[in-house]
This record gives C-alpha cells, sequence and structure tokens, in this order.
C-alpha cells in the first residue's frame, strides 16, 4: 500500500484555483464542486450525508456502521492504499464496476477510516466513510480532493437539510437514489 499526503502541494495550489465550496456535515467539514448539492437523504442509525450532479455521486457517513470495501467479482482493477486523512490513516480503494444491466462503467473510490476503537453495546469503531461513485477516470482524482480535504469536527452535528437548502447546497429537483 502507498500512503497519500492530503496537504500535498498539488493540492494546495489546486484548491486556490477554481469553484469548490466548504462544507459541514456528519461531524466532517469538506471541499466539494460547487456542483455537487446535497440531497434529502439522511441516515437513521449514524449520520449520512448525499451530494450528486449529474455525473457524480458522493456518500458520507459517521458512525458504526460503515466499512472497508472489498472485491467483489464484478469489481475491475480493484485497488487499495493507505490514505491520510485530517492526521489520521485510512484505506482508500478505487475501482471500476459495470452496475447490473449498464453496458456504461461506475468508477468509484470508498475512504473508510476508524477514528475510535471499538466499544459499546455493538463493539464497533465509530469510523468516517466516503465513496464517490463517478462515470469517468477524472472523477477518482476528484475524489482524492475531496478526500484529502476532509477535517474531522466531532462538535460540527449534521446540518439540517433546511439551513442546507437555504444556502444552496440543497436541490429539490434531485433524483433520489
Amino acid at each position: 500500500m502507498a500512503t497519500v499526503g492530503a496537504n500535498s502541494p498539488a493540492m494546495c495550489a489546486q484548491a486556490k484555483t477554481d469553484d469548490w465550496t466548504t462544507v459541514q456535515a456528519c461531524h466532517v467539514s469538506l471541499q466539494l464542486p460547487k456542483t455537487l448539492k446535497r440531497n434529502r437523504n439522511e441516515g437513521i442509525d449514524s449520520c449520512v450525508a448525499e451530494f450528486e450532479d449529474r455525473e457524480m455521486f458522493l456518500l458520507l457517513d459517521y458512525g458504526t456502521w460503515g466499512g472497508a470495501a472489498t472485491k467483489t467479482a464484478r469489481d475491475l482493477n480493484f485497488a487499495e492504499e493507505s490514505f491520510v486523512v485530517d492526521g489520521k490513516t485510512g484505506v482508500l480503494a478505487t475501482y471500476v464496476m459495470y452496475p447490473d444491466g449498464q453496458t456504461e462503467p461506475s468508477y468509484l473510490a470508498h475512504l473508510y477510516v476508524v477514528l475510535k476503537a471499538a466499544e459499546g453495546p455493538y463493539g464497533r469503531p465509530t469510523s468516517f466513510m466516503a465513496t464517490l461513485t463517478g462515470h469517468s477516470p477524472k472523477d477518482m482524482d476528484i475524489a482524492r480532493r475531496i478526500f484529502s480535504s476532509v477535517r474531522f469536527t466531532p462538535d460540527t452535528p449534521n446540518k439540517s437539510l433546511d439551513a442546507s437548502r437555504a444556502s444552496g447546497l440543497v436541490s429539490d429537483n434531485l433524483r433520489v437514489t
């Protein structure tokens, strides 16, 4: 596994030159392309936030039910590497898959970071999980940039949908998946 630094000079330089915005959701702040809008889906037993546009879908999950990606028979080019996020080392998996009934591939990047050791009645660690699904290989570079921008803010609760909608981060016209 290779280790990727979250604050490489290329990432820092890129952050200053384009249309990205900082959002807060599920105990993290992170930078997203302004085209990604928050949808209405939320979690039941963990903090879940979803952002999407016509090209990409991003799922954030902060809680005890996340997990690392595992390779399946339909996953192509599955690769894992260590990935540092806000000083914590997680696992980044990237792969290509052909969803059932589709002829075009989906490109996926899945980040899993354990934040707190297993405890409590379920004996599962508290973790942060982020999965970006895109339609082209370039979306994997966008995923790396998003994941590198994550900062853990445990005192920041999930923003309400009303506040997100008022700020333009939620679109009422997005498809629900």
